[in-house]
This record gives C-alpha cells, structure tokens and sequence, in this order.
C-alpha cells in the first residue's frame, strides 16, 4: 500500500514537470500539496482510483491548455524551442492513453510479455509519439501566426536575408528532396510494391520471427527527412502570414506541405489503426 501511494505522488510530481516552466514555478508546489492533501483524505473512502484517474486527467487538460496559452504569449525570440517543446509534451499526451491502453490490456493480462514485446512497444509508441509532434510542430506556427495575422500591421515582422532556405523556391525544393524518400516508400507500401532493392535485397533478409533493423532505421531516417523537409517548405508560408499576406501567396510550398502533411498523417492514422486490437487484447492481433 505505501508503495503504490509513493508510486502514485511521484507520477503525479512528474506530471506537473510538463506544465510550462513559469505555471511550474508560480503554482506547482501548491498542487503538488493539494494533491497530497486530497489523497491523504480519501485514502479512508470510496472511489480512490476514481478520484486519482480524475485528477491525472484534469492535470493533463490543464496541461495542454497551458501549453496553447504560452504559445499566443510567446516571445518571437523562443518561438522554435517554444513550438518543439510544446509540440512534444502535446503529443505525448495525445499519445498517452494509447500507451495506457497498451499497458492495461496486453501487459497486465498477458502472461508472456518477454523483452522482445517490450522493444516492440518501444519503437511502436516513439514511432507515434514523433509523427503527431511532428505534425503539431509543422502546424502550430502557421495557425499562431494566422492568428496574428491582424496584428501585423501594428507588429510588423522584420524583413530577412535573402538565403536558401529563406527564398520559396529554394525552400520548396529542399522540402521536396527531403520527402521524396518518405513519400515514395509509404507510396510502394500502401500499393502493396515491394521496394526495388538490386543487390542491397540479402542485406534486408531477416528470418521470419526477427525484426529488420536496417529497414525501420530506413523508414525512421526517411520520416524525419520529410519532417524536416515540410517544415523548411512551409517557412515561406509562415513569414508571408506573419507580413499580413494571404495563406496562399506561395502556393508550391503550401502544396508541397500539405502533400507532405497528408502522407505523414497517413501513416500516424494508419499506426494506430493496425495496432488498435492490440492494445485493447485481441488475441492473435499481430
């Protein structure tokens, strides 16, 4: 009992870590104590799970709301580590209850649960944790800054060099290199063609029951490409909203970051789609 108390505060503790540095300071300790103060309290009652259940899930909400107001306040001077770090707690959480869902009905009520399940687990999760920060962090400065957009005149964004990764074309270019690999294999997957490989076929040629490596370092290099990749596409997008001009003053780049967006969405979507009976305990599910 006083273990699984420990347990609880100290996921609770860590829960509060992913509120924004400035909320953390001001109020965290004060809830860190209420939530101790009430713990302590219904220890003696009815409906304990439900009380900490309920309290997690409104830190959690608190948490994501916090996030979006720091993102309207932000100072322009932090806004990528701003955007990365919000967009990596926001997905984590999105990501959250398909990991407690995970936990709850494969590993508690599978008796076999060896190392190799674990790894599975791993990379299945982090693969889906990254693909919706990914697609938070390409989207949110470009709705932060359409939000802005009827304050630019009052605010005007200071003009930058004229560079490669500043100019659209060259920018459009760059996200298209970058994505080509993502986008052509989740091309061949989805039509159901082998990748042509030549002479490089035994080096991904694993037995049935192992995991290839190599390919899923492949995919895995080939998805942050393209991340990369929309994000430098979009950055023209981004700046010309910022001036106060339209959404669509460079449409190549805003069509290259939507191709882009829509095949990185597929495969987040179609991720949990074929892992879904798996985490709630379909037998055989694999």
């Amino acid at each position: 009992m006083a273990y699984a108390q420990r347990t609880i505060h100290t996921l609770y503790k860590k829960l509060l870590r992913l509120y924004p540095q400035t909320f953390r300071e001001q109020l965290g300790e004060s809830m860190q104590q209420t939530f101790d103060d009430l713990y302590n309290e219904r220890q003696t009652k009815r409906g304990l799970f439900g009380f900490v259940l309920w309290m997690f899930i409104e830190t959690a909400i608190g948490i994501v709301q916090e996030h979006i107001l720091s993102i309207k306040e932000m100072n322009p001077m932090n806004n990528m580590l701003t955007n990365l770090r919000s967009s990596a707690v926001v997905g984590f959480l999105i990501v959250l209850p398909f990991i407690l869902l995970e936990f709850t009905f494969v590993i508690l009520k599978r008796l076999t649960f060896d190392l190799r399940d674990a790894l599975d687990s791993v990379v299945i999760f982090g693969i889906l944790w990254l693909g919706v920060a990914a697609i938070l962090l390409i989207l949110m400065p470009l709705v932060r800054s359409m939000q802005a957009g009827n304050n630019s005149a009052a605010n005007p964004v200071p003009a930058q060099g004229n560079s490669i990764l500043t100019n659209p074309a060259s920018a459009a270019m760059i996200g298209f290199l970058l994505a080509l690999p993502f986008v052509t294999l989740l091309s061949l997957l989805l039509l159901g063609i082998e990748p042509p490989l030549g002479p490089l076929t035994p080096l991904f040629r694993t037995e049935p029951d192992q995991p290839n490596y190599l390919s899923l370092f492949i995919v895995l290099g080939a998805f942050l490409l393209a991340i990369t990749g929309c994000i430098i596409a979009r950055a023209p997008i981004v700046r010309a909203v910022q001036a106060g001009r339209s959404l669509f003053t460079h449409p190549i780049n805003l069509m290259l970051a939507i191709v882009i967006l829509f095949f990185l969405t597929k495969l987040v979507v179609g991720l949990i789609v074929d892992q879904f009976p798996c985490w709630i305990g379909v037998p055989n599910c694999d």
